[in-house]
């Protein structure tokens, strides 16, 4: 650990109230609690938009939503324990901060778990919900070029940090958030109905990322399922916040450039380069997909993506079946994009697992081929082993 890593940890108190002083002004705090309010409001307006829940876990749903509460910037207040710090001994200041939390964590112990306490500084490039208190964090570090200024245009404002945040509220219903209440506890609200159709929209989109790959390596649909959840989650939702904001600041929608702005920022967060060594490590170990299919994978299953920018139908970046969390589609539609492996020469054509139902007139048991690159339809899926294909 670096000294001004280690210096911004033991005192974070200090270091966050100078960090936001000097990098989170008016004008961004401003804009900014402004934007995430219109994230949430969306956040709620499309939770009432759902029709596959029954009205108790939509009332349980809402509630949740409605409760959230939504930390920007850094603390509002700080709770330290004064330790002497010299300039002779590092190794003395790290055990005195190392006692220093402790005692903190000590004070804790028997509490009510406190929704205004922060785990991280507020120099975190990151941000992050947490299920235990229903609360979403946004630091003044991540208020910051190039995921928001209060110079972008508000279009990019909302497609960058808007998606962090919206993406974060959706982890509040993903695959581990949905079994936390409205009132923190751990418990299954859900009716069996309702629980089942979201299992099975989970499963799509388990199976869409199971089948995807870079550099040899498979991504894990089931490992990154919660992550891939809240990144179509917040796609999704900051889009349609920014027509709403637009349409009440200046009636009427935006246009096409600006709606295209929006989703040319949510890409631009997940721009990086990376070593193929390290591609291979990250898609083996970490709980999110490759930055690729963030964008990528996300933008194919979303329809305001591809009426903003005219896909045509049954395209890659437009399939006719697509994995959707919050919206009443066949719940057990997925997609499987699939080529043929590198060392298999010629050979493009493959038979595909059968759909587990009827579908395009193709029977249950029944098999049929594609060629090259393509959209698989895959039906019906329990796990992502259960589809696999073969060279003919």
């Amino acid at each position: 650990m670096d000294v001004c890593q280690a210096t911004t940890e033991g005192l974070s108190a200090l270091t966050d109230q100078a960090y936001v002083q000097q990098f989170f002004g008016n004008a961004s705090k401003a804009q900014g609690t402004a934007l995430l309010g219109y994230i949430k409001a969306e956040f709620v307006r499309n939770l009432e938009r759902v029709t596959w829940m029954d009205e108790e876990t939509r009332a349980h749903a809402l509630a949740k939503a409605r409760r959230m509460q939504l930390n920007l910037g850094g603390p509002a207040s700080y709770i330290s324990f004064p330790y002497p710090v010299s300039r002779e001994s590092y190794f003395n200041n790290s055990v005195n901060a190392v006692r220093c939390r402790q005692l903190r964590q000590f004070v804790d112990v028997g509490q009510p778990s406190d929704a205004g306490s922060w785990k991280f500084p507020a120099s975190t490039v990151n941000a992050w919900y947490d299920n235990s208190n229903n609360a979403l964090y946004v630091p003044a570090a991540m208020m910051q070029k190039p995921f928001f200024s209060p110079d972008f245009p508000p279009a990019q404002n909302f497609g960058a940090i808007g998606a962090v945040m919206a993406h974060e509220m959706t982890h509040g219903y993903d695959d581990t958030g949905a079994y936390f209440d409205e009132d923190r506890e751990m418990r299954m609200w859900w009716s069996k109905p309702a629980a089942s159709t979201f299992s099975a929209r989970a499963r799509c989109i388990q199976t869409l990322y199971s089948g995807l790959s870079i550099d040899g390596v498979r991504v894990s649909g089931t490992a990154t399922l919660g992550e891939n959840i809240a990144d179509f989650g917040g796609l999704k939702v900051a889009y349609r916040a920014y027509l709403a904001w637009y349409n009440a600041t200046y009636g009427g929608a935006p246009t096409l450039e600006d709606r295209q702005l929006v989703f040319i920022a949510f890409g631009q967060n997940w721009c990086d380069k990376q070593h193929s060594e390290m591609q291979r490590y990250l898609v083996s170990s970490d709980e999110h997909a490759p930055s690729v299919f963030r964008t990528n994978a996300v933008a194919s299953q979303n329809a305001d993506f591809a009426e903003t920018f005219s896909c045509p139908a049954g395209s890659a970046m437009n399939p006719e079946d697509k994995c959707v969390m919050w919206k009443q589609i066949p719940a057990t539609h997925s997609q499987i994009l699939a080529r043929a492996p590198k060392d298999g020469g010629d050979v493009d054509e493959y038979w595909v697992a059968p759909p587990a139902m009827e579908w395009k007139g193709y029977k249950p048991g029944q098999k049929f081929q594609v060629k090259g690159w393509k959209w698989l339809s895959n039906l019906g899926r329990t796990s992502a082993d259960n589809w696999q294909l073969a060279s003919t």
